[in-house]
């Protein structure tokens, strides 16, 4: 039987000061009024916290499989140094060889599927990149003519 923890008791109460704890240590664990089960999208979420047990007994979980690729990341939802260097050197390859190019095609050739990718990574990578690795060529088309675009490109 999966039961709440001491820790899950003081974090509610710490969270809801004043009002009735629902999750008191050694009673049987309930979400939404059912018992939770082991091995549940729950039980996973509420074991990482600390806050279940199980058979009086500590759940250990396992880190996903993925986990570790999203250590090497710059930060939360980031890409890391070497990402954005190689990105920006094919940018700037893909517009050297093709100055009418756009937006769209330019996310084509990257292997993205929205061109709105490249205006994000320019708006949040492109100022650094383009100091540290030189201006994109120009493009052709007008609309990228202003804000960031008249920072990151040539003139």
């Amino acid at each position: 039987m999966v039961t709440w923890t001491e820790k899950a008791e003081a974090d509610y109460r710490a969270k809801w000061p004043g009002q009735p704890c629902k999750r008191i240590a050694g009673q049987e664990a309930k979400y939404e009024g059912r018992p939770i089960i082991t091995g549940g999208s729950v039980y996973q979420a509420y074991a990482m916290r600390g806050w279940v047990q199980e058979g009086g007994k500590k759940v250990t979980v396992l880190e996903p499989q993925d986990a570790q690729q999203y250590k090497n990341m710059a930060g939360v939802n980031g890409m890391s140094l070497e990402e954005q260097l190689q990105r920006w050197c094919k940018l700037q390859r893909w517009i050297k060889e093709n100055p009418d190019i756009g937006l769209k095609g330019l996310a084509a050739n990257l292997g993205l599927k929205d061109p709105q990718s490249i205006r994000n990574f320019i708006e949040k990578y492109g100022a650094g990149l383009s100091r540290r690795l030189g201006k994109l060529p120009k493009l052709n088309s007008m609309k990228l003519q202003k804000g960031i675009w008249r920072e990151v490109m040539e003139q």
